[in-house]
């Protein structure tokens, strides 16, 4: 499993907005190629929280890792993760 934190969720309207989204988008997907959405982890109170946590299907790799090293993209890569 792979948990997401999303620090301070709600401090701005367009952050809130993607974070619904993102879990809108994770629970109607039900594919091979998408992680799967396990939970969300509930605030230990409804209204004092800033963060939310997204856990989730651990993924194979790390795209923003893979972005950030010096290794040199091949045409394998691009397929790999457009697949």
């Amino acid at each position: 499993m792979a948990i997401k934190r999303i620090h301070k969720a709600f401090e701005d309207v367009v952050d809130a907005k993607r974070v619904l989204r993102e879990i809108k988008i994770l629970k109607f997907f039900q594919h091979d190629n998408i992680i799967e959405l396990i939970d969300i982890q509930k605030p230990s109170s409804p209204t004092n929280y800033e963060d939310v946590y997204i856990i989730t299907q651990l993924m194979e790799a790390d795209l923003h890792q893979l972005i950030y090293s010096r290794q040199k993209l091949e045409g394998d890569h691009y397929q790999y993760f457009m697949y």
